[in-house]
């Protein structure tokens, strides 16, 4: 299957017949939240507190009885109303409304831009409208709305999962989802954190996840993207409390991390074994596997190691593309309208797109 230029990062030739390819990075996932800060001041004899009570109010009724089939209820974190909304063409949204706590932001609304397309922008402030009644339009709270979680991720292709080593120092846990005859499908990666039980739970989101793409589209009866080429994706789930207009500020986040092919011209000593040797890494742990080698493989090692060996696969070449992200038009008008003045967007309407 053909894979536009247009999307291609970095093309590494990994063995004389083997050969690489990296894409360019996609934002997976977006959440954000806002409380109206800076917005509903606007109105004029419109209180805070008056404003959300009716919006969760609406919001409620719209779950117990709706007839529109494009918005269900769902179960929303932290929120004691949850609204799943589909926005066509594959592309989801849900809102969270009325938080359990004080601390948290008044809504919650989570999306994956990637799905996203002009007529799913439209739809989505079209909705945010029907729920909200009118008031203060999507566009004016994305002013003031800050992004808590970001989920970034790169696709490498030609490349099976068990053929990717993962290496970072600062890694406390992984957790593996395999199979007898499949192999390796999940790998979650998480970073010391001493707040946390070492019986971490796996539903716990993790800093680094990589899998099989392929598999994934495969078991929701969807047809791979890639058709047969093998299709790894690296997904940093990065959390963040910036404003949703500054997202483009967000950091290289691989840092410390090495993504190295397990596949190469030219290992640190005969390729068979040196399989054998990172699969028994990310088993027995790096160190323990160490102590299984000859001293000859061991001398060919040091000073090497996994994020030294081989090129980095997400290295910050991959990263110069993060802009190219931003700039994809569904999601750059999202950003586009947080970035202006509210005081303009306060009577605007979406009728245009």
């Amino acid at each position: 299957m053909a894979i536009e230029e247009e999307r291609v990062s970095k093309v590494i030739k990994a063995t004389d017949n083997h050969t690489v390819v990296i894409l360019k990075p996609i934002i997976d996932k977006v959440r954000i939240t806002f409380s109206g800060l800076g917005v509903i001041q606007h109105i004029e004899g419109l209180q805070a507190n008056e404003y959300w009570e009716g919006v969760y109010g609406l919001a409620k009724d719209i779950a117990k009885d709706d007839d529109d089939g494009d918005i269900s209820n769902c179960r929303v974190d932290g929120y004691r109303i949850g609204l799943r909304v589909d926005l066509g063409g594959g592309a989801v949204a849900t809102f969270g409304f009325d938080p359990r706590k004080k601390t948290q932001a008044a809504i919650k609304l989570e999306f994956n831009p990637a799905k996203f397309t002009l007529t799913s922008v439209k739809r989505l402030f079209d909705v945010w409208k029907y729920i909200e009644g009118g008031d203060i339009p999507l566009a004016a709270h994305l002013t003031s709305a800050r992004i808590t979680r970001c989920d970034v991720a790169v696709d490498v292709l030609n490349l099976r999962l068990p053929d990717v080593f993962v290496y970072c120092p600062d890694v406390w846990k992984t957790w593996i989802c395999t199979s007898l005859h499949g192999g390796a499908q999940t790998i979650n990666f998480y970073k010391l954190n001493k707040s946390q039980s070492p019986f971490l739970d796996p539903k716990k989101r993790a800093n680094v996840v990589v899998y099989d793409k392929k598999a994934e589209q495969k078991a929701f009866g969807k047809e791979a993207e890639f058709g047969d080429i093998e299709h790894t994706r690296i997904e940093f789930q990065l959390n963040k409390t910036a404003l949703f207009k500054n997202l483009i500020n967000t950091q290289y986040p691989a840092k410390g991390w090495s993504f190295c092919r397990a596949i190469s011209t030219n290992p640190p000593f005969a390729s068979d074994r040196w399989l054998q040797f990172l699969d028994s890494a990310r088993f027995r742990g790096y160190v323990a596997a160490e102590k299984l080698l000859s001293a000859d493989e061991l001398a060919a090692m040091n000073p090497a190691i996994p994020n030294t060996t081989f090129k980095n696969l997400v290295d910050k070449s991959v990263w110069e593309h993060w802009p190219e992200a931003l700039d994809a038009k569904p999601l750059a008008i999202l950003l586009a309208y947080a970035d202006q003045n509210v005081k303009t967007l306060i009577p605007t309407t979406v009728s245009y797109l």
